[in-house]
């Protein structure tokens, strides 16, 4: 919350983004906003890739037959061509051998999908942002609630509540690994040191902003929901380890997968055992694709940002 406060302290006074902020405290300081800009622009390419991924899930989910319903694992590594057959790892060097793969034109399609929704969103600037941002952000939470509300019904869905608020090993905070990870989880969730709540808070009143109370509502409400997003995750992934046990021997421990395994493998899994899995699979891949857009093009913004504050970019036409 500190660094929140910060950024939008910074960019509601200098009126400017990252880079030209910190060169208007001192020139010297102008590196600082271009490494926030540079880090926010990576993350923008490889983020549209897993959105991407998300696409693909979308429009599979509206067939009959739904293509990740058999086969999940496999067929997500067959995306995003993270199987095993697609390279191999020389033991004594740990030198990884990549093999010759075709062009995935789906992968591709899907990406240029999430660009041309991105430059929809951003290209009048806050005025379009702000309209869009009108659906993608209630239509997600409204999705996410009746996720939440269906798998309670669900076998095992308290065993998994109680795995994700009351079973957790406190030994594990000990652990500097699990802090990295949440200190990271927490800075892309909120976006703070990628140049993106400074573009922002330069379009704000230097008179009538309240900056603290920004702060504290963008913070709760962010968390807010991130525990909210934690029911629907923890509710299927109960089920579906109630399902395992059901037919032992049980080697697989669901509560454990985390990152993209979660979102293409798990989840997706969770969803093909309930009734009408098109309609789970569509609201819940496309509260993904609202989700992401809205960070993919809050990135994008502040490399637009940083390009308006520069002299070339203030010659360029709109």
């Amino acid at each position: 919350m500190p660094i929140l406060g910060m950024e939008l302290c910074i960019g509601t006074f200098y009126q400017a983004g990252d880079a030209d902020a910190f060169g208007s405290m001192n020139p010297r300081l102008r590196g600082i906003g271009l490494a926030s800009v540079f880090a926010g622009y990576t993350i923008t390419f490889y983020y549209c890739i897993i959105l991407g991924y998300a696409c693909i899930y979308f429009v599979e989910s509206f067939h009959k037959d739904i293509p990740w319903m058999t086969a999940t694992e496999k067929h997500f590594q067959d995306i995003s061509m993270s199987g095993a057959e697609y390279y191999t790892k020389d033991e004594a060097t740990g030198v990884y051998t990549f093999a010759e793969t075709t062009f995935n034109w789906k992968v591709f399609v899907g990406i240029v999908v999430i660009w041309i929704l991105i430059f929809l969103s951003i290209f009048k600037g806050v005025k379009s942002t702000g309209w869009v941002v009108k659906f993608t952000v209630p239509l997600p939470l409204l999705i996410l609630i009746i996720l939440i509300i269906r798998g309670a019904f669900l076998d095992g869905a308290r065993d998994g509540v109680e795995n994700y608020l009351i079973k957790w090993d406190g030994s594990r905070l000990n652990d500097p690994d699990i802090w990295t990870r949440a200190i990271g989880q927490v800075f892309f969730s909120l976006g703070v040191c990628m140049g993106v709540m400074t573009a922002y808070s330069s379009h704000n009143s230097k008179t009538k902003t309240n900056v603290a109370m920004s702060e504290k509502a963008i913070s709760l409400s962010d968390t807010g929901i991130a525990l909210l997003g934690g029911f629907a995750i923890y509710e299927v992934l109960g089920h579906m380890q109630w399902a395992c046990n059901q037919k032992p021997p049980c080697t697989e421990n669901y509560y454990e997968i985390a990152s993209m395994g979660l979102a293409f493998i798990a989840y997706p899994t969770g969803l093909g055992t309930l009734e009408a899995p098109q309609f789970w699979g569509i609201i819940f891949f496309g509260c993904l694709i609202m989700l992401g857009i809205d960070s993919a093009f809050s990135l994008a913004e502040c490399i637009v940002t940083f390009s308006k504050d520069c002299w070339i970019g203030l010659r360029l036409p709109r």
